[in-house]
């Protein structure tokens, strides 16, 4: 995957960062949308929201589609671009810094803090490769059936800035989390390595190690959660030698049927790269050998509990459906009450306009098998 490219972020125009935010609000109902929707919403005049769009086009922050209606769709990099907009508008970073880790599900930033500390920025892309296993993979989907990349990635960012806090909150040596903005979480930078990049360590330091990221398990496991993905690539060794572990999207209830498969299998995985790696043999207590003194303080894994963490936090979610920081600085302030107004009816009249197109393709398709079948007799 391409690095982002945040060159234009400090340049992009108030007309084009509304009509980006304009053409989000768009998509919660339509998968492209239109010129006259976006104008309608941005409140941007007729005669310069084509320029405008055209600019966003160019620089990759919006794709375009001609059929069967003419439409827009934010682009990866257009969402980037909104989350990253508003944090650095809150102050909470005030650079973006190189890449450190790329998957299918996510992209890792070095960032600066407003202090020049370093941060890190995590920008959640799932359905990026394939949008069918992200659905699949993940089950914090419940009962909905549909859901957009934008709502999934929002949604796996929501969860991760909440259980973060709850177990920061607990005393568990994960990151600090410091803002959520749509997709994006930013979270205090760990001094230290990665497991997975350990060398030159003595097997009793590996041991200690392993111990350690065990300790931190079972510590969830009172808590009433099971992480679901604790192995040697999520989880950071700190300069005091201490195991700090990270990515939570996936974490489930430790009563759920699939807490004890999930718990064994980590353990698996981390045993075998300690004896791959260190050449130790460990033997773990795996979940059915494991006795805990349940806290009071349980932690939920459930998307409520995620939001509630999340407002504690001081989280303005709102944010992560739309950037009114934006409009409000650049709109004046007596257009926007009507520009709301504008906004249902016009919504209506777009899927209206789109069931008549529907209504009309069966028409025509109906009348196509009929005169088929005509000429077969």
């Amino acid at each position: 995957m391409p690095v982002l490219d945040v060159s234009n972020l400090g340049t992009l125009q108030p007309e084009e960062l509304r009509a980006l935010v304009s053409v989000e609000m768009g998509m919660k109902n339509h998968d492209h949308v239109t010129l006259q929707l976006i104008a309608s919403i941005s409140g941007i005049k007729h005669g310069s929201i084509a320029h405008t769009v055209n600019e966003l086009l160019r620089l990759k922050l919006l794709s375009h589609i001609g059929a069967p209606i003419s439409g827009y769709a934010l682009t990866h990099m257009g969402y980037d671009y909104l989350a990253l907009n508003s944090l650095r508008k809150r102050g909470v970073i005030s650079a973006l810094g190189s890449r450190i880790g790329v998957g299918k599900e996510a992209d890792v930033y070095m960032a600066q803090g407003p202090e020049g500390e370093s941060v890190i920025i995590k920008l959640h892309k799932l359905g990026r490769v394939s949008f069918r296993t992200a659905r699949t993979k993940r089950d914090y989907l419940g009962t909905r059936k549909h859901a957009s990349w934008m709502y999934l990635s929002r949604l796996a960012a929501l969860r991760e800035f909440g259980f973060m806090a709850a177990l920061y909150d607990r005393g568990l040596p994960v990151p600090k989390p410091l803002s959520l903005n749509r997709h994006c979480v930013c979270m205090s930078f760990i001094e230290g390595a990665p497991m997975h990049s350990l060398r030159e360590v003595t097997p009793e330091d590996a041991t200690a190690i392993a111990q350690d990221l065990h300790a931190q398990m079972v510590r969830m496991l009172e808590l009433g959660v099971v992480h679901g993905d604790c192995n040697e690539y999520n989880s950071i060794v700190g300069m005091d030698g201490r195991v700090a572990i990270i990515d939570f999207p996936q974490m489930i209830q430790a009563t759920d049927p699939e807490a004890s498969m999930q718990f064994d299998r980590d353990v698996d995985s981390f045993e075998t790269f300690f004896r791959r790696r260190f050449g130790i043999d460990l033997h773990l207590p795996r979940f059915s050998e494991i006795t805990v003194q349940k806290t009071e303080e349980q932690v939920l894994a459930t998307e409520k509990f995620a939001r509630e963490m999340a407002i504690a936090h001081a989280q303005d979610l709102s944010d992560n459906d739309s950037d009114d920081s934006n409009a409000s600085d650049v709109e004046p302030a007596r257009t926007q009450i009507a520009r709301q107004r504008n906004i249902a009816q016009e919504l209506r009249r777009e899927r209206k306009h789109a069931a008549d197109q529907e209504a009309q393709r069966r028409r025509f398709h109906k009348g196509e098998q009929k005169r088929a079948a005509y000429r077969m007799e």
